[in-house]
């Protein structure tokens, strides 16, 4: 059984303590998290987490459900603004609005796959594109992603 969301910590032998976080308290921003001791084998932690992240996923706010690219996208962009000289953040920009948001933009942000960015690139080689204008396209997306990975 795979499991996408939690964490089982070995308290000691034969006991574990299951963790799944339940999202951010917006007044406070305290993460909030459900929290279980479960006594028994590794195998059966697994099962009472799989269990539970299924009964509790409704409940679970998961960073970028909400949110589609196209409005991450323009977070990124002015929190690097400051960081790029101009023509640069142009050249970001134009990438951006000519190659990736016409096919990914309306997608939600944790529904993207890797065989849908590759998509995007497969689709810009073989409308004679340069590999260069690729490549780039490549770079700016990577730095959105790397960075809404770290979640900053």
């Amino acid at each position: 059984m795979s499991r996408k969301l939690g964490q089982i910590i070995a308290v000691r032998q034969n006991t574990w303590m299951i963790r799944i976080p339940m999202g951010c308290d917006p007044q406070t921003k305290q993460r909030n998290y459900y929290n279980r001791t479960v006594h028994g084998s590794l195998r059966q932690a697994q099962k009472f987490l799989g269990k539970k992240v299924n009964e509790l996923g409704a409940y679970i706010e998961r960073d970028g459900a909400k949110i589609r690219l196209d409005e991450y996208l323009d977070r990124w962009l002015k929190t690097v603004k400051s960081q790029l000289c101009s023509k640069t953040y142009e050249g970001y920009e134009s990438l951006l609005a000519k190659y990736i948001r016409p096919s990914l933009g309306k997608k939600n942000l944790v529904g993207i796959r890797p065989l849908d960015v590759q998509g995007v690139y497969q689709a810009m080689s073989d409308r004679g594109l340069s590999p260069r204008t690729v490549q780039g396209a490549h770079w700016v997306l990577n730095a959105a992603f790397r960075q809404a990975l770290r979640g900053k």
